[in-house]
């Protein structure tokens, strides 16, 4: 994956974050994924990515990661998912 901060590959082996190998593709973080998690973890900033970008310390990191569009969008549709049809 690539870091929210600097955007450069970044690894996951045996619990330590660090650099990817080399040759790996570069994945970009998913505002579907993370609008899903702020559904059931950032409570506290209004269950929505949105919220948890905007009020919570530990989201300014990703605070300019997604654009407006991606995270109103992956709000939208995580709020979907939990009404159910």
């Amino acid at each position: 994956m690539d870091c929210p901060l600097c955007k450069q590959p970044v690894g996951f082996l045996q619990g330590v974050i660090g650099l990817a190998p080399s040759g790996v593709p570069l994945v970009k973080r998913s505002s579907e994924k993370a609008a899903e998690w702020a559904a059931s973890q950032a409570v506290a900033a209004g269950g929505t990515l949105q919220g948890y970008l905007s009020s919570a310390a530990a989201g300014m990191q990703y605070a300019g990661y997604w654009s407006a569009q991606e995270i109103q969008q992956a709000d939208v549709n995580e709020q979907a998912k939990r009404q159910g049809p």
